[in-house]
């Protein structure tokens, strides 16, 4: 047999079955990984390019397995293997395999941890309130001046083009305004209950029906009581500063725009007479002020970056509260977007970077 007989072939696994019963069967059959990406080349956390590697001996070569985040490749040798679908037959034969090493896989999958993996509700509405943010500043810039009321018929042509350009413009940041506003109370909440979820006292999570009855509390009662609740407070939530207050006065506009509660008195933006069916104005309408000016009475870009910035006080407000090794603490798992529970232990943790490797094999 020539040398060209044992070249390397290579395919990937991306299905067929699972990284971690694969893993358990390697395992439970030849022992902990021995490959040098395992043995040599690995980190002693989660952000390797390879997680795991196997090399094995067939018949004085190699069969090497190596588990990446988003496949696993296996490399043998070619005269190894006769088959048109070696993937297939690869598979197959280890499922096959399975019921041969059933007490020694059952041993393996006993000791490890099992984590949940799950989006943070805070980072990722902060993330999309960015976009928004930036979007609305963009579009803000890109409006144009208001223009004047036509004064004769020759300007009414000028005037239309010009109402159109804004109209396009307009409405597109009015919405992204209106979705700020109506999202930004929502963020200070979210970061409330990853507080809590975070920080919570062992004692309290513990029980169920405590732990659920403080999560479904009014806000206000949430914050007050979070210094009982969870560890690692300092002091108690000052409910009365100024970031708590203009907190609680952006929830009750949320929530009276959430529930469509209707306060002509409150909320009116101009003031008409009748004398029967005859309109008497109190000011002299035009196009720009009827179409657009009353939705940015109430929804202004304004209006929309204050009331983030209103969040962002009253998070660091909260975050004062805290000793000062929890607030360094809390701040990493607020800005990850993906979390990871053992649901054992009650842990919480960033199980992989926000940046994720792949790789491929030049032939």
């Amino acid at each position: 047999m020539t040398p060209r007989d044992w070249k390397s072939r290579q395919f990937y696994v991306r299905e067929g079955i699972r990284p971690v019963d694969l893993y358990c069967y390697l395992f439970a059959r030849f022992g902990p990984p021995n490959g040098v990406q395992s043995t040599i080349l690995r980190g002693d956390h989660s952000e390797n390019v390879f997680h795991w590697h196997y090399s094995l001996n067939a018949e004085g070569k190699r069969i090497e397995i190596l588990a990446a985040t988003y496949k696993i490749a296996v490399s043998y040798p070619d005269a190894f293997c006769y088959s048109n679908a070696p993937q297939t037959d690869f598979i197959l034969a280890i499922k096959e395999d399975f019921r041969t090493y059933q007490r020694q896989i059952k041993e393996v999958r006993g000791r490890l941890e099992k984590w949940f993996q799950f989006v943070n509700p805070y980072k990722c509405l902060k993330n999309a309130l960015d976009r928004m943010r930036d979007r609305a500043k963009v579009l803000a810039k890109q409006l144009p001046d208001r223009p004047e009321h036509p004064k004769s018929p020759d300007e009414l042509q000028a005037f239309a083009d010009k109402f159109r350009a804004i109209g396009e413009i307009f409405f597109e940041l009015f919405g992204l305004c209106l979705s700020i506003r109506m999202l930004a109370p929502v963020l200070g909440e979210s970061f409330v209950n990853l507080l809590l979820f975070v920080l919570v006292r062992p004692d309290v999570r513990s029980d169920s029906r405590v732990y659920d009855s403080i999560r479904r509390q009014n806000i206000d009662l949430r914050i007050k009581t979070l210094h009982l609740n969870c560890l690692h407070f300092h002091h108690a939530v000052n409910y009365t500063s100024e970031p708590c207050k203009a907190f609680q006065t952006l929830m009750n506009a949320r929530n009276d725009t959430l529930h469509g509660n209707i306060a002509p008195e409150a909320t009116y933006h101009e003031e008409v007479y009748f004398d029967g069916t005859i309109p008497l104005f109190t000011e002299w309408p035009e196009f720009y002020t009827r179409c657009f000016a009353v939705h940015l009475r109430s929804h202004s870009i304004d209006a929309a970056l204050s009331d983030l910035t209103v969040v962002n006080n009253f998070t660091e407000d909260v975050i004062s509260c805290l000793k000062p090794n929890a607030q360094s603490q809390i701040r990493g798992p607020l800005d990850t977007l993906e979390l990871g529970f053992n649901p054992a232990t009650k842990r919480l943790g960033v199980l992989f970077p926000e940046c994720l490797h792949d790789y491929f094999v030049e032939a």
